[in-house]
């Protein structure tokens, strides 16, 4: 009977050590993430097979998105705030408001995240200019200045996810819409 209850009681031990390195390795996750900054700036770009005004057309025609980015499932018109679009975006990360900030066609487009209640936010500035080499080619950059308030989302953003790995599928996504075989975005800035 006794062998039983050291048994039991080694057990016991196990399971609370177990439980004191879960947590410690929690509470290493959320220090890493209060002392990886707030704010983030992270810049990709590529070259589109399209005409720069072709490419503006569908950057701005945010209804039909669903139908070349990968990522999203379904777009949803809103109610526009101070006279800009404003849509939501549904994909399997879930639901996210955006709306134009700023637009001067051909050539630059600011949208943000119209949602302050959400656990990150921040802009994407496009800047879209005729590649230098082909006028029937385009370079489409995006820049995302982001703010991440939760401390864990800040370190899967850092380190398991990379400030660029939303925008560069966005990126990727354009580039095949118009016939690109293998694109792949250039990382100008961290």
């Amino acid at each position: 009977m006794r062998s039983l209850l050291r048994k039991g009681h080694g057990m016991l031990w196990t399971l609370v050590g177990l439980v004191l390195v879960f947590l410690g390795l929690i509470g290493i996750v959320i220090l890493l993430g209060v002392v990886i900054p707030r704010s983030h700036t992270a810049t990709s770009r590529i070259v589109v097979p399209a005409a720069q005004q072709d490419v503006w057309n569908t950057l701005i025609d945010f209804e039909h998105h669903p139908e070349w980015r990968k990522m999203l499932e379904k777009i949803e018109q809103a109610q526009p705030i101070d006279g800009k679009p404003v849509w939501i975006e549904y994909s399997k990360f879930g639901r996210m408001p955006m709306q134009v900030d700023e637009m001067t066609e051909p050539s630059l487009l600011r949208m943000r995240i119209a949602d302050d209640k959400l656990p990150f936010g921040g802009t994407w500035t496009f800047e879209l200019s005729t590649a230098p080499d082909d006028a029937q080619r385009s370079t489409l950059q995006i820049t995302e200045d982001g703010v991440i308030s939760n401390p864990i989302y800040r370190v899967m953003s850092r380190f398991a996810m990379g400030y660029h790995a939303v925008m560069d599928q966005y990126l990727k996504d354009m580039a095949t819409k118009y016939g690109a075989t293998t694109p792949k975005p250039e990382h100008v800035s961290k």
